[in-house]
């Protein structure tokens, strides 16, 4: 019997992978104006993308606080992203 060996996990603050096909269809949500309401709400009311992280009552809240914002920045970041191959200027 063949012995299973699981991925290496990367470390947390890698993003994670994606292919053209995700990011597509992230794009086209974000384009689709009943979609938009959504995915606004996701990164500047859920994840706080336009607040500054720092707490001044403890650090741990901060640390959470920075949390939600690095997922709005991750998602952003695949947004945004452009490919060499479609020849687009980012």
């Amino acid at each position: 019997m063949a012995k299973l060996t699981r991925p290496k996990t990367p470390e947390p603050w890698h993003p994670a992978e994606y292919d053209d096909s995700i990011r597509a269809n992230v794009k086209a949500l974000w384009l689709d104006p009943t979609y938009k309401i959504a995915c606004d709400w996701i990164l500047f009311d859920l994840c706080r993308l336009g607040d500054l992280s720092f707490r001044a009552d403890s650090i741990r809240t901060t640390d959470f606080a920075e949390g939600k914002r690095f997922v709005a920045l991750q998602i952003a970041k695949m947004v945004k992203m452009r490919t060499a191959k479609q020849g687009e200027q980012p």
